[in-house]
């Protein structure tokens, strides 16, 4: 049986108080721990440095799956944004969700309760792991 483990770092620094709130990592050293090889196997790890690949927002702690889908989309030339809106809920707060290729680990972090609004912004024309790649995320 493969059992995979993961423990990652963040490689980002700090940014202002604000910023600190909402925005994901670029990038993030993930690894992964073969737990039991299979007879005649051997285990070699290479380093990677996994890229942030998507985000999300959700109503309440991620792990209720209350997943948010945005309510506005606009586009230019060279990028898609993406609106989403959030009103005063019943206290379960709003959370931002991080997930990175060639891992399955995704950092998340519950939202000031003072922001209302996060615009993600896309690239049309790169894509990391097949999805288009975050140019920008801008909560206020």
């Amino acid at each position: 049986m493969i059992v995979a483990v993961v423990a990652f770092a963040v490689s980002q620094t700090q940014g202002t108080a604000a910023d600190d709130q909402i925005s994901c990592p670029e990038k993030i050293s993930a690894e992964s721990r073969v737990l039991a090889p299979p007879p005649s196997w051997e285990v070699r790890y290479e380093g990677t440095e996994a890229q942030l690949k998507a985000v999300g927002f959700y109503d309440g702690p991620p792990s209720e799956g209350a997943s948010l889908v945005y309510d506005k989309e606009s586009h230019n030339r060279k990028t898609t944004t993406a609106s989403w809106h959030f009103p005063a809920n019943d206290g379960r707060g709003y959370w931002v969700s991080c997930a990175y290729s060639d891992t399955s680990a995704v950092l998340i972090k519950k939202l000031a309760s003072t922001i209302s609004q996060c615009d993600v912004a896309y690239a049309r024309d790169v894509s990391i792991d097949g999805l288009p790649a975050i140019q920008s995320i801008h909560c206020k």
